[in-house]
């Protein structure tokens, strides 16, 4: 056995004995959190484009309500990011603050 391979046999050894598995004590449960989604209507896929002179009103009047129902959602969708982010601030760290991670 090579001296690295047997240090880090070592290591692992110690480390499992060190485990809380090892020891017989068990680690608190973790309680799954559930995310909230949207309440927001998608419009679904944009309509298709038809080729015909008769269908071309009907065409653009689909899409006019497709794309109107789309900013819509999407106006939707900006204010729950913008709800959760300001539940979820009180909880982050602030920047320069010791439990920060970023530098």
């Amino acid at each position: 056995m090579t001296p690295a391979l047997r240090l880090s046999a070592t290591l692992f050894a110690a480390a499992l004995i060190a485990s809380p598995i090892a020891s017989g004590q068990s680690a608190a449960p973790v309680t799954p959190t559930v995310t909230p989604t949207p309440n927001c209507e998608k419009p679904g896929d944009p309509p298709g484009t038809d080729a015909t002179n008769l269908g071309k009103s009907a065409a653009a009047q689909r899409q006019t309500k497709w794309t109107t129902g789309m900013r819509t959602y999407l106006e939707c969708v900006k204010a729950f990011v913008a709800e959760q982010q300001a539940a979820a601030a009180p909880a982050r760290p602030m920047p320069g603050s010791r439990n920060s991670t970023r530098g």
